[in-house]
């Protein structure tokens, strides 16, 4: 649970002095940014890298092109059954959003997911 937000915690890691922080950090030789970033992952708000996702398609034998993966960093993911074959995602990162439609004519579509302890 992230108890305080990434300004406040900014705040108390700004630099003091060109060679110490407000929170009494001090390395010679050693990044301050880095120290930052520590500070920031330790109050919980992880990486800051976010990358607009992005669509992966490979080429059939035919010509045709089918769908990979879909693939973005530190993005908000919004899964929908839309009906019994149809299946809706909206992925969002970065500022851009990809909406991609999962469909079959023959079956029902069927989903497992796995949730890493």
């Amino acid at each position: 649970m992230i108890e305080k937000s990434m300004e406040e915690v900014l705040i108390e890691h700004q630099r003091q002095s060109t060679d110490s922080c407000l929170c009494g950090w001090a390395k010679l030789g050693h990044s301050h940014p880095a120290h930052q970033a520590a500070a920031l992952a330790a109050a919980g708000f992880g990486p800051l890298h976010v990358r607009a996702p992005e669509v992966r398609c490979v080429d059939l034998a035919t010509g045709e092109k089918v769908l990979d993966e879909v693939v973005a960093s530190n993005a908000m993911v919004h899964l929908e059954v839309m009906d019994d074959n149809h299946w809706w995602m909206a992925i969002t990162a970065a500022g851009k959003r990809v909406d991609v439609n999962l469909y079959t004519k023959r079956a029902k579509i069927t989903a497992v997911a796995e949730v890493e302890p």
